[in-house]
């Protein structure tokens, strides 16, 4: 009888163990030999599956935001407005922003390490280029159906990441202070409110 493929699940297992060995010991200090410990497998079976840790962190991006990026495409190329496309996608960036919260210190030593070193960065820039082609499409689908206003769809995009990731700092700054879910709806409301076009008149 054959053997089961598990290469799906081992590679869950080592992302899992690799986030959480990052989260504890910071991106610079951890070793492949601490995630294997914590996956409880070898450094040698961890190597066959991530070759470098610069691997391991673009799998590790692609688990935080491969699922918005799927999620996005699909919206862009389903029907309905423009507008319910950017409120669907930002409803799913809530709630994974939720799950994500734990996370937060580790992405931001992501982008410690990507302003230093070359490597990183490029593993960084590939979801976030993605994310924000996604977007701009959306966008510019809302001007052509004289949706939105007649802005620098780049523009729009880019302000909607920053109230996302504005939020992330703010919520690190004072979790107390700030619920990140709802003032990311509140601050990514208003900035659709200003690309919709006015009814008035």
């Amino acid at each position: 009888m054959p053997r089961p493929d598990v290469s799906v699940e081992r590679t869950e297992q080592i992302i899992a163990a690799a986030v959480a060995t990052f989260t504890r010991l910071g991106l610079a200090e951890a070793r492949m030999e601490d995630i294997a410990a914590a996956a409880g497998l070898s450094k040698a079976t961890i190597y066959l599956y991530f070759d470098s840790k610069d691997a391991l962190i673009a799998a590790i991006l692609n688990s935080f935001v491969g699922r918005e990026i799927a999620e996005a495409r699909k919206l862009l190329a389903g029907d309905g407005s423009a507008a319910a496309k950017l409120e669907s996608l930002i409803e799913l960036v809530i709630e994974d922003t939720r799950a994500f919260l734990p996370y937060v210190s580790l992405y931001f030593d992501f982008l410690a390490m990507a302003m230093r070193e070359q490597s990183v960065r490029a593993v960084v820039q590939e979801p976030f280029n993605d994310y924000m082609e996604v977007v701009v499409a959306i966008i510019e689908q809302g001007q052509a159906a004289g949706e939105f206003r007649p802005v620098d769809p780049l523009a729009a995009a880019l302000s909607l990441g920053t109230l996302i990731e504005g939020t992330l700092l703010l919520w690190a700054y004072d979790p107390e202070l700030i619920d990140a879910g709802e003032q990311i709806r509140a601050s990514t409301r208003l900035l659709l409110d200003g690309l919709l076009v006015s009814k008035a008149g």
